[in-house]
């Protein structure tokens, strides 16, 4: 039967895997051969206890969350023993709580970063640990783990960036420079990491009733890192084009205050725009692949943009997802050219 909900996305070489909970049936994930993408073909399907939802893969396991964490080896999708009678890694919250690099992944509890060995398949070792207390909230690029630490009163405090790969590492040891360092004296006010994309962080600051910002830090050398310039908006994503000779940031903005855009600036000059595209449903999400970008719409669409051009962005493609799917698309991937 047809399932009545879908979750999760996951890619290790050529096998996609996702989750489903049908009505009629045991909830499952589900593992396809992508190798002709034009012709995908199941590969199996392995029941589980729970709905769970694939969002990490490697060569040789798939991570996936419900309320906990679970990890199955690949290819034969059986769980791994993280706690001692099961494949859950219980009371682990997985929302931004998790990051991979090379053979290390990375777990966020709360308080604590745990490196879990990636390379031996059987069983996930874990090889260190960092403590962050206070830390609210956690965002993973790379080897960078960005903590968002709280005051005594409950609101924002400060974020810092901390290298997993840098020795004798110790919590909020470089916080990030701000434009407004008295921004969080204010009632109501709210930071988070929006992404990090070729050695700049961008940061989304917001308040009640006044107007949001993006700061963006270089934090190529967290030891000299540097505020480039202060951005009066927030937006849903971001990434930078290099087309070999310039950097653009490419910003995908949605408010209620301007139509949904796709908006290009030089790195040098964020506030002068390059070029400008309208679109007509708010953005969710923005992938960029080479100079193609890929807008996931809440309607939902994927439109394709060609940025050769930076200050002539053109739309070469629209799929109309929502003639295929019964509710929003929240997830999107692209590699080797197919959007997932």
């Amino acid at each position: 039967g047809a399932p009545d909900q879908i979750g999760g996305l996951a890619l290790s070489g050529n096998d996609l895997y996702f989750g489903i909970d049908p009505d009629d049936d045991a909830p499952a994930i589900i593992d396809v051969d992508i190798s002709d993408p034009d012709h995908p073909q199941r590969v199996q399907r392995v029941y589980s206890d729970d709905f769970v939802k694939p969002f990490l893969a490697s060569d040789s396991r798939l991570y996936a969350s419900s309320d906990d964490l679970w990890v199955f080896q690949i290819p034969a999708l059986e769980g791994l023993p993280l706690n001692p009678n099961t494949h859950q890694y219980e009371g682990i919250p997985v929302a931004d709580s998790i990051g991979g690099l090379e053979t290390d992944i990375y777990l966020w509890d709360r308080h604590t970063v745990r490196v879990l060995d990636n390379r031996v398949p059987s069983l996930p070792i874990e090889s260190n640990r960092f403590r962050f207390p206070d830390s609210e909230s956690a965002y993973f690029a790379g080897s960078h783990v960005y903590n968002r630490y709280v005051a005594d009163s409950g609101y924002a405090q400060t974020i810092c960036v901390t290298d997993l790969k840098a020795p004798d590492t110790d919590w909020c040891e470089h916080p990030l420079p701000m434009s407004d360092p008295n921004f969080f004296d204010r009632e109501a006010s709210g930071a988070g990491v929006i992404a990090e994309a070729k050695g700049y962080a961008f940061i989304g600051y917001w308040k009640w009733r006044d107007i949001e910002h993006t700061d963006i830090v270089d934090v190529r050398d967290l030891n000299a890192m540097r505020l480039v310039d202060v951005v009066p908006y927030l937006p849903v994503d971001v990434d930078i084009l290099d087309n070999g000779q310039e950097q653009y940031i490419v910003w995908g903005l949605s408010s209620e205050d301007a139509p949904p855009a796709v908006r290009i600036t030089s790195v040098a000059q964020p506030h002068v725009t390059v070029g400008r595209l309208q679109l007509d449903s708010p953005i969710r999400q923005i992938e960029l692949e080479g100079h193609i970008l890929a807008v996931l719409t809440s309607i939902p669409q994927l439109v394709l943009i060609d940025l050769s051009e930076p200050n002539n962005p053109q739309e070469i493609g629209r799929y109309h997802l929502e003639e295929k799917v019964q509710s929003p698309c929240t997830s999107l991937e692209v590699v080797h050219n197919r959007a997932y």
